[in-house]
């Protein structure tokens, strides 16, 4: 039964209607369109994740195949510090490290989303949206669904 209910769920968050929704929230039409027009496609990624005491995802930029994230947040204490951070670099050089972590010293950390119930952040790959997880201290568990569009 279990089995069931989790291939549903994987199963109703990878159809079409759903991509073109996520799209619409982000705003992101216009850079589907162009995606799409260079022969490329979208294709969604769905995991549930588990992230415990001691876990931290220090500041970075997603790797360039990653076209948007949405990150549903499934709290399972009040801890509302467990939201995802965003960051903004020290230094205004422009820089291509997609993919690569940085050290928390050379960035501001501009806001962290409160870890609450019914609620999600949603991003697009573009610029510098960097952001990350300050680290969990304590007894925490955070969990959330994590749903990534990939070029592909």
């Amino acid at each position: 039964e279990r089995g069931k209910f989790w291939r549903e769920f994987f199963e109703r968050l990878t159809r079409p209607e759903l991509i073109e929704a996520v799209l619409a929230s982000l705003e992101a039409e216009d850079h589907a369109h162009e995606v799409r027009s260079n022969g490329l496609s979208l294709s969604p990624s769905v995991k549930l994740v588990r992230d415990r005491e001691g876990y931290e995802l220090t500041p970075h930029r997603d790797h360039p195949t990653r076209f948007a994230t949405v990150l549903y947040y499934i709290p399972v204490s009040d801890r509302t510090d467990l939201g995802t951070s965003v960051y903004r670099p020290l230094s205004n050089s422009v820089r291509r490290d997609a993919g690569v972590h940085g050290q928390r010293k050379n960035f501001e950390l501009v806001s962290t989303v409160p870890f609450l119930a019914n609620s999600c952040l949603g991003f697009l790959n573009l610029g510098p949206a960097y952001h990350g997880v300050e680290p969990i201290e304590g007894d925490a568990s955070r969990f959330t669904v994590q749903y990534t569009l990939y070029v592909k």
